[in-house]
């Protein structure tokens, strides 16, 4: 089998079983969205952000070292995991002495006692076996999948039954710990690496890791300010409702975009000494990638409206509209994560590292200085900030990979027409029901419709004109031809 249908059935595989969990997780945030309150969901969102951040303070990058090292043994796997475990006690100790002035800094006294619960995601998160690495590096996603639906099956089980007795926050606190305890003890079930403490190979490590320790406090803290920025100056609903939002627009970002192009590092990885190759293989996954999200985004951004009126009570209509501009950041992300991929491939850290800073630097000055007072605007603002900082950086190390810009516009071409396409015809239709499952439903399938053909006619008019587009559409119907049922 070739490294790219390799790769692509790694992608397909973990974007099927990533679909049934985040399914799950929909219905799950659903059913706690009628039970609980924006409140509710405002606090657990300011506290999961602040602990998530510590957690991030802690990844040593230990994936990414192992993923791209060639020559790899025991001593190198076992170092990875010990680092990563101290640098996770220590965070720990420190996270539970800053709680108190994380409380008086918000001035919400209820997040002490939650800060506490959720901050056990820190030293479970540290005893997940290295194993769950060595499976992905050898493109044996199916083990990790297997493991994924059972956290989520059993996870969603748990939060859905303490959402009915407790009817509380402490519903979806509680669940978090449950998921991430699931997953550390289901680990050493599905692969017989046993980890052991050692750091002889600490420094040679660390010359990789620092970096991409600094590099994921830095796109972490650019990803998720945004929750901590509105917490200083709206109340828990607004921050919950903003927060929901933003939820439902990266779901695709999380459970298609990452799945997608996680086994992209180790397939670039490989033919990071074949410029040519290494082209093709960004371009084609560039092309590929949009391709997928490019409806999703579209459709978001037309009818967020009837999504929320769909999946939500009256409580949460008002907020429909930061859905539909953050789901501009859909597509944001997936260019993104491709050209980040092929960065770190070819050891380019330092460079994301640089550019996450300068960004977040950028995004929080301009907020500061504009200080809105608006959510909505707040959102409009922040999304428009993001899309310009991506086109920057496309346009700027597009050329380190030897792909010229011109080339690279044919390739996306399909997916630009068919969303604008996609878009003209959603804003010109009438209203078709009044039940409004059967509207979005109708006009779903009138987007979907609508998409595919524009995509195929603009895709067959060019494989006619150029060679690459005529070469990612084999790849294409390749990738299909090896996926579809018998």
């Amino acid at each position: 089998m070739s490294l790219g249908v390799k790769t692509l059935k790694s992608s397909l595989f973990m974007l099927l079983i990533k679909g049934f969990q985040r399914t799950a997780g929909l219905i799950s945030m659903l059913v706690l969205a009628r039970l609980l309150t924006p409140e509710d969901f405002g606090l657990v969102a300011i506290a999961s952000t602040i602990v998530f951040f510590f957690d991030v303070l802690t990844e040593s990058g230990a994936q990414q070292y192992i993923i791209q090292k060639k020559d790899l043994d025991g001593l190198d796997i076992n170092t990875a995991w010990t680092l990563n475990l101290l640098l996770k006690v220590v965070t720990t100790l420190l996270f539970l002495l800053l709680i108190p002035w994380i409380v008086n800094y918000f001035e919400k006294e209820e997040l002490f006692n939650v800060l506490l619960v959720i901050a056990l995601i820190l030293p479970i998160g540290a005893l997940t076996s290295p194993g769950l690495i060595l499976l992905k590096k050898n493109f044996n996603y199916q083990p990790i999948m297997k493991l994924l639906v059972a956290e989520k099956i059993i996870s969603f089980t748990l939060v859905i039954s303490l959402a009915f007795y407790l009817k509380s926050y402490w519903a979806m606190v509680i669940g978090v710990v449950a998921s991430y305890a699931l997953r550390a003890v289901g680990s050493y079930f599905i692969h017989n690496h046993k980890p052991k403490f050692t750091l002889i190979n600490a420094k040679q490590q660390w010359n990789f890791s620092k970096w991409m320790l600094l590099k994921g406090v830095i796109g972490y803290s650019k990803s998720e300010f945004d929750t901590l920025f509105i917490s200083k100056t709206f109340s828990f609903d607004v921050v919950g409702g903003f927060n929901m939002m933003k939820s439902l627009s990266t779901m695709p970002a999380r459970e298609i975009i990452k799945p997608v192009t996680e086994p992209l590092l180790a397939s670039f990885s490989k033919v990071k000494s074949e410029p040519e190759q290494l082209a093709y293989q960004i371009k084609s996954s560039i092309c590929i990638v949009l391709l997928a999200v490019a409806p999703i985004s579209t459709f978001l951004m037309m009818e967020h409206q009837l999504i929320v009126e769909l999946l939500f009570d009256e409580r949460w209509w008002g907020y429909s509209s930061i859905l539909g501009i953050m789901a501009v950041l859909i597509v944001n992300f997936a260019l993104v994560s491709v050209i980040q991929e092929a960065l770190l491939a070819i050891g380019k850290i330092k460079f994301l590292f640089y550019y996450d800073l300068f960004t977040l630097i950028l995004i929080i000055s301009i907020l500061l200085i504009i200080n809105v007072e608006d959510v909505v605007e707040f959102t409009f603002l922040r999304t428009f900030m993001s899309v310009i900082t991506m086109i920057g950086l496309m346009i700027f190390i597009l050329p380190s990979f030897k792909i010229r810009l011109k080339s690279l516009l044919l390739l996306v071409f399909p997916a630009v027409v068919a969303s604008i396409s996609d878009a003209t015809v959603l804003n010109a239709l009438p209203k078709l029901s009044d039940i409004v499952f059967v509207e979005l439903l109708l006009r779903g399938m009138i987007s979907v419709t609508i998409y595919v053909f524009s995509s195929v006619a603009v895709f067959s008019l060019l494989s006619n004109l150029s060679n690459e587009i005529a070469d990612t559409k084999k790849l294409i119907l390749n990738m299909y031809n090896k996926f579809r049922p018998e």
